[in-house]
């Protein structure tokens, strides 16, 4: 009973999308006889990924004010999404594009693409996406002032959820998201995830930097994960474990990462917004091709400990930065390769924290040999893409290729210290 019900709502779906096809058609061979006159593009908003739904729209408007990919003629440009990963940023993009049920666009969509593949004429209807999806490799956040901002209303209610936790008028706030493995698992319970199991990092091991931060003046929120992810095991009542609170809800997940005073991370998706609202960044990463925040002018940078199994030592940055281990992603990549990509000491994501803090209190002192370390990771860097570019461009699925921006993010001082060319035995 259960499968002939199955294949009656299939057998309806495909009779409501083939009626909608009829019917948009006709729309559709008017859109092209006037595209000469005003172009009308469609194109699906990346909706159901919290990180993508942030980023990629913003870029897309970035580079719209600084007319990077858009159409030299007059044009409109109309979007509708899929699942909806937040409905507080839905609520927001809807104040600066134009977005349409999908019932309605996606016909018009589907159909496009479809005349697309014969005709290459009609491609010019499809939006597309940004120069690189979103990796901001025309330094456009620092050069272009963020598309979305928060009404009265919504402040005085972020404030009263605020006071509920603890705050006090005006108090200072710092963001911290550690990647697990919780929310991919939630979203997606069907796929298997471990192969991500290498980007996700312990959380407990930044309470030492927290309680630098809470010293310093601040409290913390904790965010990302989900309620089956690992619970913060601390009393200290300034940081507070908002993943796990009853409080939390949508207009939170994107306020407090747009208003924190700097967030702590290991790279998902709520760094994106953190992005898009151009606050600083400290991010523990891996895979340094793939990382997006080279180019932001507010990040500090440090990469996750890469240990070579069978002798039982970190490898410098010089080893780390070559195309053969660039080009590991996987759990399975790296345990073939004899690599474990480990967690960061206490210490080392302490004194990372302390230099952005010391960055923003204006107590940060340039060292001319810190600049020579920087100066030579990004020449190492650059070499190293240029290498990847001729040994495995387009031979590695779905990789994202980095060209040379201007980079602008720092490298952790102590960490280039302590890893650029010295070899430590892992403890």
């Amino acid at each position: 009973m259960t499968f002939f019900f199955k294949k009656i709502i299939t057998s309806i779906k495909i009779l409501i999308i083939f009626f909608s096809l009829c019917l948009a058609l006709p729309l559709l061979l008017i859109i092209y006889s006037i595209s000469s006159l005003y172009l009308i593009r469609f194109q699906n908003l990346i909706s159901t990924r919290f990180g993508h739904f942030a980023a990629n729209t913003e870029l897309y408007l970035c580079e719209k004010k600084m007319k990077i990919n858009t159409p030299k003629q007059k044009y409109i440009d109309l979007f509708f999404c899929y699942e909806i990963s937040n409905s507080q940023l839905l609520k927001m993009w809807k104040k600066k594009i134009i977005i349409l049920p999908r019932w309605f666009l996606f016909p018009f969509f589907l159909l496009n693409n479809f005349f697309s593949k014969f005709f290459k004429q009609f491609k010019k209807h499809k939006i597309g996406f940004n120069t690189l999806e979103d990796f901001d490799v025309h330094n456009l956040y620092e050069r272009v002032e963020p598309n979305l901002k928060f009404t009265k209303a919504e402040d005085i209610l972020a404030n009263q959820f605020l006071e509920k936790f603890g705050l006090p008028k005006n108090a200072k706030f710092v963001t911290l998201n550690v990647r697990d493995s919780e929310y991919l698992k939630a979203l997606y319970p069907y796929k298997d995830w471990s192969y991500h199991n290498v980007r996700n990092q312990d959380v407990d091991n930044y309470l030492l930097a927290l309680e630098e931060v809470v010293k310093r003046g601040y409290y913390v929120f904790r965010v990302g994960g989900t309620p089956l992810s690992k619970k913060l095991t601390t009393s200290n009542p300034k940081i507070i474990d908002y993943t796990h609170s009853n409080l939390r809800n949508d207009f939170l997940d994107v306020y407090l990462p747009a208003k924190c005073d700097f967030c702590i991370s290991t790279g998902s998706g709520v760094d994106s917004i953190v992005q898009i609202f151009r606050k600083p960044i400290v991010l523990i990463f891996m895979c340094p091709l793939q990382c997006r925040l080279f180019y932001n002018n507010k990040s500090i940078l440090m990469l996750r400990p890469y240990v070579n199994i069978n002798e039982n030592r970190r490898l410098t940055i010089n080893e780390i930065l070559t195309p053969e281990i660039s080009k590991l992603r996987t759990t399975e990549d790296f345990r073939s390769a004899g690599i474990n990509v480990a967690e960061n000491t206490q210490e080392e994501i302490r004194d990372i924290v302390i230099e952005m803090l010391d960055s923003l209190e204006g107590k940060k002192k340039e060292d001319l040999n810190d600049t020579i370390l920087q100066n030579k990771f990004y020449e190492k860097l650059v070499k190293m893409i240029d290498e990847y570019n001729k040994k495995y461009r387009y031979k590695t699925d779905d990789f994202h290729m980095i060209p040379h921006p201007i980079y602008k993010a720092k490298i952790g001082a102590n960490f280039l210290r302590n890893n650029f060319n010295k070899t430590n035995t892992f403890t």
